[in-house]
């Protein structure tokens, strides 16, 4: 049975692979459907996080997107419904997520890993990333280390998660200094502005917006050249009203 939810309040979202409780489980264990399911306010803030990302993406223009990390298809809904999209593709490794993609044939669907996908040097737009969990550790030498490659091809826009904010900046910040080659970084605005720096000493990119979720994920875009950079924080909020299952 198909279930529908709503994002950010005007776009239809549908739920097309059955839902199991699985409250019993570990977290660990857990499906990526129980957590859009079990935790709508994360999932909520990050809808609308998303899209104040690209609400300033020309409208009149045709882009071509690549989804990485697709999961369940949100983002890929939203990215539907607030551009102009010529061609879409998605992936995700996990089968279930899959199976949801799949059912929807606005976009092509893939069952792969995102991260050897990366180096596969598709031209795309847009590149979407989003890691389940990251740092510019894991970006440089660590878990997601083909980052870089996404930008070979020259897209307009590279987007990705970061997930440092779970922890204070005092803990891990002597460490991501020492990766970004700065003396110190005593905020995460900091950070990100280290990370813009590196980015476009690497690739010629730099982070125009960050969006952050809460106090455990932000949402970053990146495009050509150096440019400054705009943060907006997204909080949890009891309406859902970025995503609120019907």
């Amino acid at each position: 049975m198909t279930q529908k939810a709503i994002l950010c309040n005007k776009y239809e979202f549908s739920i097309n692979v059955p839902l199991k409780d699985e409250s019993n489980k570990k977290r660990n264990d857990q499906s990526y459907l129980h957590f859009i399911t079990s935790r709508q306010d994360l999932v909520s803030a990050k809808c609308i996080a998303t899209e104040w990302l690209l609400e300033d993406v020309n409208i009149n223009k045709e882009y071509s997107i690549r989804e990485y990390f697709a999961g369940v298809g949100i983002q890929a809904t939203l990215l539907q419904n607030m551009l102009n999209v010529k061609k879409h593709k998605v992936s995700d490794i996990d089968l279930e997520c899959f199976n949801q993609l799949k059912e929807d044939n606005r976009w092509k669907s893939f069952k792969e890993d995102g991260h050897k996908a990366i180096l596969d040097n598709e031209y795309f737009d847009i590149k979407m990333l989003d890691f389940p969990h990251s740092s510019i550790i894991h970006l440089k030498r660590g878990k997601w280390s083909n980052f870089l490659a996404s930008f070979i091809s020259k897209p307009e826009i590279v987007c990705w998660t970061d997930t440092s904010m779970t922890y204070s900046i005092k803990i891990h910040g002597s460490n991501y200094a020492k990766e970004l080659n700065v003396s110190g970084l005593d905020s995460f605005s900091e950070y990100f502005k280290a990370m813009s720096d590196w980015l476009y000493s690497q690739v010629g990119y730099s982070i125009v917006k960050v969006a952050y979720r809460a106090k455990n994920a932000a949402y970053i875009k990146a495009i050509k050249g150096k440019h400054n950079l705009k943060e907006k924080s997204f909080l949890l909020d009891k309406s859902n009203k970025g995503f609120k299952i019907l």
